[in-house]
């Protein structure tokens, strides 16, 4: 009877990004235009998540441990500068509308 089991997964390797991963000033600038700020400086802001409990690879060798997740990133409005300040004037300035002419007048108007 012909095996069934299919080969494990290759779990050594490391993925790699699509493209070069973001700075976390660049994550501030895409997330002020992604919100549409074009006003004010921002500093990123992170919530994180953690978990607490039993950590071990069985219950014998189980310590207290904790694992820590990040759950949301946004933006926050800085009240001092630091190196990931972003001013969104700078980084999304508004676009100024365009000024059409006069309509030109239809025929016989």
């Amino acid at each position: 009877m012909p095996s069934t089991k299919q080969p494990s997964p290759i779990v050594s390797e490391t993925p790699s990004p699509v493209e070069p991963p973001l700075m976390l000033a660049d994550l501030a600038k895409v997330l002020v235009q992604h919100y549409q700020l074009h006003e004010g400086k921002y500093d990123l802001w992170f919530e994180f998540q953690i978990g607490l409990g039993n950590v071990g690879p069985n219950k014998e060798q189980a310590f207290p441990g904790a694992a820590f997740g990040l759950k949301r990133v946004g933006l926050s409005p800085s009240k001092t500068d630091n190196p990931f300040t972003v001013d969104a004037a700078l980084v999304n300035p508004k676009k100024e509308k365009r000024h059409r002419g006069p309509t030109p007048k239809k025929v016989g108007e």
